[in-house]
């Protein structure tokens, strides 16, 4: 792991999703939680409201859509 993480493997693909999540997301800080690749979530946030996130997306049935427009604040 540790010879994994000093090398440049993934290099270009991690400046990618960093990209990604800044212009695609409008992400600026972190934590940020995008489930579904719909909805958007900031912050730290306690055990129970990521289950009653993911509770809602269960009982609604929102599926994961990658053409979905980006999630809004």
């Amino acid at each position: 792991v540790r010879a994994y993480l000093a090398s440049e493997a993934e290099h270009d693909l991690i400046l990618k999703e960093n990209d990604n999540a800044h212009s695609t997301h409008a992400m600026t800080g972190v934590p940020v939680f995008i489930f579904n690749n719909r909805f958007k979530m900031p912050g730290a946030q306690e055990e129970l409201v990521f289950l009653n996130v993911f509770r809602r997306l269960r009982d609604r049935k929102i599926a994961y859509d990658p053409n979905a427009a980006p999630p809004s604040l």
